[in-house]
């Protein structure tokens, strides 16, 4: 189905709620419109596709369901089926139906089930309890012939124990059916990384071998990898695509325990004890990225390399080495520590795009060579040139942009999050936007405004203004996204960027609505942005004016007396610049001794999901 524009999620780690925005098909890509899910600030999407040019769907991993409507600019949520976070769903557009599968908390839905809700009306359509506990509810997969299929294993760390299968599940009578896999899955899921990786769209996943271990030289072993399909319920093949050595798996001052455990793997000694050593050999497999046009998988390993092999599981091409010309005309990595994540996530053409670091929020582009073909497993990496990967900004109409949502965010885009230009791109759009934010956000017909409006007021006190929200959320072209914490506390160490935050602080201490506005949380507006100054004796007086513009009293924010402030008075400590400072700033900025507790946000926190 080919639509005539593009969806983006935009989310801040428990910062405001999940911004979903409709993008026109462009180069650059064009905000058409933006909106915020209600109530999902610590919830993560485990959807966000369109059912057609009109009708859109969100999904949650607490199970909340939202249907956008393009023509009205409406996205209500339309259902609420509480359940964990480790849900699943799978959209029908056609039948205007998701499924999904998760561990439901409420009655009459309480356990693991497979629900269809009917998008239309919000009303259930099926309802199957799952009878399998040791599944993972991710894994949902819609199989070629119409059944639910679901990748199952148990948790027993011992060897002997160790089974896997594939559940399936009728949707039209709820019959369930478990099918033995005879490999072995790997042992005892002790790692963060993610170790099984899918291609929903054909029902296969590959995930490492771990039936047996081979050494092929003092300290090298044979890496086998297995596909399963899950229409099938079975492993497809299972193949070595490549040798690896210790340096390669872990630290140098473990190679001598990490190697007696692998080798008592290798002579069939194997106890659960070895555990640990064999996850973390099957760890270095970090990325499998399925090609939807070719019959091709690409693989990236902890070690900075990658290969091609097939669906058939025959290598395709050399292990490359991913390389960045050196100043003295060589290679060099572009992964700058040791055993970080390599993960394939896309193809233009012959660019393959790579993303890499614990987090995976670093991207690389890489220029695939003309033929490729497969090279001895002993045979040493071949370099393949990469370079750093640019997004490219968002253009958002000031008159969206100027416009906070309803939990008060506005959107603040760049290249690059990452680099000094970048934020350097981010903080000039934003002093750009002020004038605009300020007409929207201050009520400047306002008679309170001058000594003509405050003698008015003494004679005939006004209701005080409700205070509104304004909090900024920065992102940029490769989907990175950064709250104004961790924006503004990176920004201040970028060249050239201190003088675009005075800038913006100056500009915001003139707004005569400054004290009726909120930020995130009931923080100051621009609370960060304040204190990434506070070092800075020249930036002392700008910001005793931010604290006029905010003003005092018992209510303040806790945010500036427990941080701003005590910084301030400890660093200019005996100095005429804090002396001037605290002449200017209003009660309680200028009172060593008034305290406000802080509410710590663990507290809120309740049992784990």
């Amino acid at each position: 189905m080919t639509l005539s524009y593009q969806l983006r999620a935009v989310s801040l780690d428990y910062v405001g709620d999940i911004q979903i925005q409709v993008l026109e098909n462009s180069s650059p890509a064009r905000l058409l419109w933006q909106c915020e899910l209600p109530e999902t600030q610590d919830a993560e999407l485990t959807l966000l596709e369109a059912m057609d040019d009109r009708f859109l769907v969100a999904v949650t991993n607490k199970g909340k369901v939202f249907l956008g409507d393009l023509g009205r600019r409406q996205m209500p949520q339309v259902a609420e089926l509480t359940c964990s976070f480790d849900s699943a769903t799978w959209l029908e557009p056609a039948q205007q139906r998701l499924w999904l599968a998760g561990h439901f908390r409420q009655q009459p839905l309480k356990g693991r089930r497979l629900l269809a809700l009917d998008l239309m009306t919000g009303t259930l359509a099926a309802d199957w309890p799952i009878d399998d506990r040791d599944l993972d509810l991710t894994t949902l997969t819609r199989r070629s012939d119409g059944q639910f299929a679901f990748y199952g294993r148990n948790s027993k760390p011992g060897y002997k124990f160790r089974e896997h299968w594939i559940h399936s599940i009728n949707p039209d009578n709820g019959e369930q059916q478990r099918c033995p896999l005879p490999s072995k899955p790997t042992p005892e899921n002790i790692t963060v990384r993610p170790w099984l990786f899918q291609d929903k769209a054909r029902g296969l996943a590959l995930m490492p071998a771990a039936n047996t271990l081979t050494q092929v030289g003092e300290d090298s072993f044979a890496f086998e990898v297995q596909l399963l399909d899950l229409n099938l319920g079975e492993v497809v093949w299972q193949r070595v695509v490549r040798h690896i050595n210790l340096a390669q798996v872990g630290d140098e001052h473990r190679h001598r325990s990490l190697g007696e455990a692998l080798g008592r793997i290798v002579a069939g000694q194997y106890a659960h004890t070895d555990s640990d050593a064999w996850q973390q050999l099957l760890s270095c497999l970090t990325g499998a990225w399925f090609d939807p046009e070719l019959p091709e998988i690409w693989l990236g390993w902890q070690d900075g390399t990658l290969q091609k092999i097939g669906l058939d599981g025959q290598r395709l091409s050399p292990l490359y080495r991913l390389g960045e010309q050196a100043a003295n005309g060589g290679c060099r990595s572009p992964i700058y520590f040791d055993h970080e994540r390599l993960v394939p996530t896309g193809r233009n053409l012959d660019r393959l795009t790579l993303a890499y670091g614990f987090e995976c929020d670093e991207h690389l582009e890489a220029t695939l060579p003309e033929p490729m073909a497969a090279a001895p497993l002993e045979e040493e990496p071949q370099w393949l040139a990469c370079r750093p990967l640019m997004g490219q900004r968002l253009e958002i109409p000031e008159t969206l942009q100027a416009q906070p949502g309803p939990s008060g965010c506005v959107h603040i885009t760049t290249t690059d999050l990452h680099s000094a230009e970048g934020r350097q791109q981010a903080l000039a759009q934003l002093l750009r936007l002020l004038p605009a934010l300020q007409e929207n956000l201050c009520d400047t017909q306002r008679g309170d405004c001058g000594w003509l409006g405050r003698l008015l007021g003494r004679v005939k006190p006004r209701q005080e203004a409700p205070r509104r929200a304004l909090y900024l959320a920065f992102s940029d072209g490769l989907d990175r996204t950064l709250s104004e914490k961790q924006f503004f506390h990176e920004a201040i160490h970028h060249e050239g960027c201190a003088p675009l935050i005075a800038r913006l602080i100056d500009h915001f201490s003139r707004w005569p609505c400054a004290a009726r506005l909120v930020g995130h949380d009931g923080e100051p507006p621009l609370a960060n942005a304040a204190y990434a100054l506070c070092l800075a004796p020249e930036q002392l007086p700008l910001l005793a004016n931010y604290f006029c513009a905010i003003g005092g009293g018992e209510e303040v924010s806790p945010f500036h007396i427990n941080r701003t402030l005590a910084v301030i008075r400890e660093h200019h400590a005996g100095t005429p610049e804090l002396a001037a400072f605290l002449a200017t700033v209003p009660w309680p900025y200028n009172d060593a001794t008034f305290t406000k507790h802080e509410r710590d946000p663990y507290d809120d926190w309740g049992e784990d999901d």
